[in-house]
């Protein structure tokens, strides 16, 4: 793949799950198969995992500075000439349910404000019906079967 280059390695840390010498596709290094100790089936588990995801996003006091920050890398993308896409990853049914509708919702109205505004694609696939279980290393992150699909 890379005839007559030396590939370098950069260490950095990652999630379990996650083979940090894997191949890269698109920018993302994928999970591989399922974390089946970590999956979303049991319901408790997906009620504290979307419980810590709703109160990390409520309690952002930064929000206006990230807004700020994310703007101003588009605008250095495009004057690059480089076309950011904007995408909400899956995450599983069993999961979802546990999710703030407020949050999503404010989440996805941010998204195609900031999309709208520098006339940028967004695709939104975190209620999507087509994402099965085998697609998913947990119940919010793709493994590398349901990643291909993303990209």
């Amino acid at each position: 793949m890379y005839a007559n280059k030396e590939v370098k390695i950069i260490n950095f840390d990652v999630e379990e799950g996650v083979d940090i010498k894997d191949s890269i596709s698109k920018g993302f290094i994928g999970y591989k198969g399922a974390g089946l100790t970590k999956f979303g089936d049991n319901r408790n588990r997906c009620f504290v995992k979307a419980n810590n995801f709703t109160s990390s996003i409520i309690s952002s006091f930064l929000f206006e500075e990230i807004i700020h920050d994310l703007e101003s890398f588009i605008g250095k993308l495009q004057s690059s000439e480089v076309t950011p896409i904007f995408f909400t990853t899956p995450t599983y049914k069993n999961y979802n349910i546990f999710l703030s509708a407020k949050v999503i919702e404010e989440n996805t109205k941010d998204l195609l404000r900031i999309t709208q505004k520098y006339n940028l694609e967004y695709w939104n696939y975190v209620d999507s019906d087509f994402f099965e279980k085998s697609n998913f290393f947990d119940s919010n992150h793709l493994n590398k079967k349901g990643a291909i699909f993303l990209i």
